[in-house]
């Protein structure tokens, strides 16, 4: 089995397959995440700040785990959900 490295083995492959807003909240959250590292770590800060901007990363990620997988239809379970209809709220007579 060769590893060799082709043209592509530089970057991320997940991004290729994501469109224009996923990618841009992957590289966003990746981002987000090493200022936060350097908040905590390098500039030994502490508190509001580290909380806010790992927050925020955190919140991107959740964001990116909740997308269908790109080109895909959408699952039965999310298919059954919007297609359901809520009972009435009626109370028979």
């Amino acid at each position: 089995m060769s590893l060799a490295a082709g043209p592509d083995s530089r970057r991320i492959p997940v991004l290729g397959q994501l469109g224009l807003v996923p990618r841009v909240a992957v590289l966003v959250t990746l981002a987000l995440s090493f200022v936060a590292i350097v908040i905590d770590v390098g500039l030994h800060l502490e508190g509001a700040a580290v909380f806010v901007v790992a927050a925020a990363a955190i919140l991107g990620l959740a964001w990116m785990v909740g997308l269908p997988p790109s080109g895909s239809a959408p699952s039965p379970a999310r298919r059954s959900a919007a297609s359901s209809t809520r009972p009435s709220a009626t109370s028979p007579s």
